[in-house]
């Protein structure tokens, strides 16, 4: 598994438990080590 995969993976299970505080932190890490996974993701959602 990639690292940007198991970061989204991780703020989509934040998500679920009404974690956001946590699930925008996962996201943020993802945006400024991938940000080209990142706009990959919002085309595919």
């Amino acid at each position: 598994m990639t690292y940007p995969l198991a970061l989204d993976m991780l703020g989509r299970v934040y998500i679920i438990k009404g974690d956001f505080e946590n699930a925008v932190k996962a996201y943020n890490t993802l945006i400024k080590r991938k940000p080209n996974y990142f706009l990959g993701l919002l085309f595919f959602v």
